[in-house]
């Protein structure tokens, strides 16, 4: 019995092929789409939430004030994990892992192994706890001993296979350009995602003595990320108050041990592991890290698109239905039940849906390797959906498609089904119950689910319209130097690239191509330094911190940046002019000097130093900062190497710029990048959300005008006979087809009304994380209004002019 309900179904699915093919379209686009928002959200939700004891793991972060000026830092000092050991028996474990600058793609380590020189992306340095606190699987080695002697290292699986191939690591060793170590174990890095994006660890007693004694004495040097494993019964608020005032009286010790000048304070904060990923506020953090409001955004547009997508579906389901009103008068007649009848209708939503739903499956498929590409990611169909995790996901949809199939064939499942016979054979009005009176409107239903539609369709619009205009003003927006046709060269930074940096630099810049060359270890958009500073008088000033910037005397001239007042560093370098300093416009300003060239700038254990020249203020960061306070310090070891050429030059300057690194640093890689390019990459969060912006906001367009064009259709098809009388009483095609029109006009700009305050809201909050922004006006909400108001009459004016020019007495033959 039941397989027949479905064999009619299928015979009447394939009878109505264009209402088939148009659900079908329309439905599969709209789950292919929600399926990609949700693996793109669940590749993000899912970060550092793998881990074991993930509960009990949390993050330290610094929040520091000195002289009032207040910054919040992923790093603390390296003392801390020591501190909380010592001090706290609720610490069952704690470690350090000391920085590296993720905002650096070529900051790569050359790891050396039988004359071969291999590259490894993240090497940091830590303890044997990394890898107790974290359960990693080590495949090979002991984690409790892997990283407890000097010179030892622990690398990933991937780097292993790289290296030895399928050759055991363990106990092997590996050189870098300074020293050698031993491969004491050898761990599987997750497939899934998490912050910690380091390839090897090397044991931190590999550091010199010396630099050791320094880290663990400095209560003020933030330079490592510091987790800790506390016991699951720990109140978290409670413990943050204890550590807090424990650290306090430690620090006023050092500061008054040390006769230091600070007014402010150190807190520190516990973040659990799993919110890591969503913390965008904070300095020297992952560049990986998301804002929860993209996820929030992302989130609502796949409800509303899948949301669209079933109101097409019920829309044209609901219209087709009107139009079977005599099969189920008729079937009644010759004795069908209201349950047989529901049964029909509900099975052919199943087939029509569930035909959509593998669809929109192999669509997601296919089209997964260009969805990759787009948000930087390796996400697969299988791996996310019918995995542990994702099975649930999967469950879900299935239970959303299958109720989807329910209410839009209920309908003519259990209101048609209920109308009598006669009322309906008789061409009277179907919607009348057994009293007469109206059970429901569906023209009503319609109106609703297509504002709805329209709603979507132009917050997203002008949503796109807002993030491309920002784009568009970050890019072409004078950040206070010249940043095109600059080539940046990270160089190495071994003892023996120093001695021969002078001839190397030489050889560089003896080239027609090369028209400037600046040696630095800073570069704007890398991550710039931190250093404390006493302002005047050292007895009588106070401790301030400022961003510093490591260049050299041609770093102005290179990126022609205007001084406003002094001088440049001398071209002659000299011991006795290292402790000069140049500072910014932010600087001044902050520091509220009013003469600052020759205002003593003295660091804490340096001999003193002053200000010789205030330069134009620049920005560094990305536009989502304001010019911060700098400090530009003069010193000729670099890290960095600046060139300068042009475009017709430009393909010339490469060439010779491997020419030149071949013949100096022979069994090196060679990395470089154009400083124009690093720069827009600091925006790669905010292109993506345009990127994507623009592709849901054409499938949001395409599926509502996909359902407008059928519903139209059908309700056009309806009014034939009422179209042809007004033809024959003198009624133009204008005339009629402006009566087509204009109800779905209405629509569009009410779902423009409502909608507006809301997009103007959420813009308004994402605009606010951009230091240097467009305003919201007006003109983006018309013109989005506008072109939805062009696509529906579009849309709506090609199926009734079919209509229009058609003879009446086609439609009124049989009169």
């Amino acid at each position: 019995m039941i397989a027949n309900y479905f064999k009619i179904g299928f015979r009447i699915l394939i009878r109505q092929r264009s209402y088939t093919l148009l659900n079908i379209i329309g439905l599969a686009v709209g789950i292919a789409v929600f399926v990609f928002i949700y693996l793109y959200v669940q590749s993000e939700i899912r970060y550092d939430r793998h881990w074991a004891d993930k509960n009990q793991i949390y993050r330290v972060t610094s929040k520091f004030n000195l002289d009032g000026n207040i910054d919040s830092a992923a790093l603390t000092p390296f003392r801390l994990a020591n501190e909380f050991e010592e001090n706290f028996p609720e610490v069952q474990l704690a470690t350090n892992l000391l920085y590296t600058d993720p905002s650096d793609v070529n900051d790569v380590t050359s790891l050396i192994y039988n004359d071969e020189v291999f590259e490894v992306s993240d090497i940091t340095l830590g303890n044997s706890n990394v890898y107790k606190i974290f359960d990693y699987n080590l495949v090979e080695g002991i984690p409790e001993h892997s990283l407890s002697e000097p010179y030892t290292m622990v690398i990933s699986t991937d780097v292993a296979k790289m290296i030895f191939g399928e050759e055991p690591a363990l106990g092997k060793k590996l050189k870098t350009l300074r020293r050698e170590y031993t491969v004491t174990g050898v761990y599987e890095k997750q497939c899934r995602p998490s912050h910690l994006f380091f390839d090897a660890v090397v044991s931190l007693s590999s550091l010199p003595e010396k630099d050791l004694k320094m880290l663990l004495e400095d209560w003020f040097w933030i330079n490592c990320y510091t987790y800790i494993k506390l016991a699951d019964t720990v109140n978290i608020s409670d413990f943050q108050k204890r550590f807090n005032d424990v650290f306090s009286e430690k620090m006023a010790e050092y500061i008054l041990d040390k006769n230091l000048q600070i007014e402010g304070y150190s807190r520190y904060k516990l973040e659990p592991i799993s919110d890591v990923h969503y913390n965008t506020a904070l300095l020297y953090d992952s560049p990986s890290n998301i804002d929860k409001l993209y996820l929030y955004i992302f989130g609502i547009i796949a409800a509303f698109i899948l949301l669209t997508a079933s109101i097409n579906y019920i829309n044209l389901a609901t219209a087709k239905s009107l139009k079977r009103a005599k099969e189920i008068g008729v079937r009644k007649v010759l004795g069908a039940y209201r349950k047989q009848l529901t049964v029909q209708y509900i099975s052919e939503s199943l087939i029509l849906t569930f035909i959509a739903f593998f669809l929109a499956l192999s669509l997601v498929e296919l089209l997964m390797p260009q969805f990759n590409q787009l948000v930087d990611k390796q996400l697969t169909l299988v791996g996310s959906l019918f995995t542990k995790d994702g099975i649930f996901f999967g469950f879900l949809l299935i239970l959303a498609v299958f109720v989807l199939s329910i209410i839009s064939g209920s309908f003519p499942a259990f209101i048609l089904s209920a109308f009598r016979p006669v009322n309906v054979l008789k061409g009277g009005n179907i919607l009348l119950g057994k009293d007469g009176k109206q059970i429901i409107s569906a023209g009503r239903l319609r109106k609703f689910l297509v504002t709805i539609q329209f709603f979507v369709a132009i917050g997203m619009i002008i949503s796109t319209l807002i993030i491309y205009q920002q784009m568009s003003f970050l890019n072409n927006q004078y950040l206070g130097f010249e940043k095109d046709n600059v080539i940046v060269i990270n160089v190495p930074q071994d003892t023996a690239y120093k001695h021969r940096s002078d001839d190397f630099l030489s050889a560089l810049k003896n080239h027609s191509g090369i028209h400037e060359l600046s040696a630095s270890n800073s570069v704007p958009g890398y991550t710039s330094g931190r250093r404390i500073f006493y302002v005047g008088d050292t007895a009588e000033g106070s401790l301030i911190g400022l961003n510093v910037f490591i260049t050299d005397t041609n770093f102005f001239k290179l990126l022609k940046v205007p001084f406003i007042e002094g001088n440049n560093f001398s071209e002659k370098y000299d011991k006795g002019i290292r402790n000069q300093y140049i500072i910014n416009e932010a600087a001044v300003e902050f520091l509220e000097l009013e003469n600052p060239v020759g205002t003593e700038l003295t660091m804490p254990q340096m001999k003193s130093g002053k200000i010789i020249g205030v330069v134009n203020n620049f920005n560094v960061t990305s536009l989502h900062q304001k010019v911060e306070p700098l400090v530009f310090i003069y010193n000729p070891r670099h890290r960095y190497v600046m060139l300068k050429t042009n475009d017709e030059h430009r393909e010339e300057a490469i060439h010779h710029v491997k020419k030149t690194w071949k013949q100096f640093n022979e069994g090196q890689f060679l990395h470089f990048s154009f400083l124009n390019e690093k720069l827009e990459s600091l925006y790669g969060r905010d292109k993506k959300m345009l990127s994507l912006f623009i592709y849901f906001s054409f499938f949001v367009i395409f599926i509502s005008s996909l359902g407008l064009y059928g519903l139209s259709s059908f309700l056009i098809e309806q009014r034939t006979k009422e179209i042809s009388i007004r033809k024959i009483l003198g009624g133009s095609k204008t005339q009629i087809v402006i009566l087509l029109v204009k109800d779905y006009l209405r629509l569009v700009l009410l779902a423009g009304i409502l909608v507006s305050p809301l997009v103007y809201y959420l813009m308004n909050k994402w605009l606010g994380s951009f230091a240097y922004q467009i305003s919201i006006n007006g003109w983006y909400f018309l013109f989005g209004i506008l072109i939805t108001v062009a696509i529906a009459f579009l849309t709506v004016l090609v199926r009734s002019f079919k209509v229009v020019r058609r003879s009446p007495a086609f439609a009124l033959k049989y009169e």
